[in-house]
């Protein structure tokens, strides 16, 4: 589990970003020694696995026509990796 808290999106904190956490899970095998490899890797990783919708990233500007940007977070993801040595 990852826990981000509560964060504002101007130095007047005026704009509160309310907190949040995301559910991760990740899944390792490793086996030494498998024919001509010295090593095999396989890993699974689950990414935000209740899809919680989040501000990820907060750029507050210097100028007030700019204005501040909020980047929306990575919804459920799964990454799958192989890997092996020689």
């Amino acid at each position: 589990m990852r826990y981000i808290g509560k964060r504002y999106g101007n130095v007047e904190h005026k704009e509160e970003v309310p907190s949040y956490s995301l559910f991760v899970l990740k899944i390792n095998y490793v086996k030494e020694k498998i024919g001509m490899f010295k090593g095999l890797k396989l890993s699974l990783e689950l990414d935000n696995i209740f899809d919680k919708r989040y501000v990820s990233v907060i750029n507050a500007m210097d100028d007030a026509v700019t204005g501040t940007t909020y980047g929306v977070g990575a919804p459920f993801t799964i990454k799958g990796t192989i890997s092996f040595a020689f």
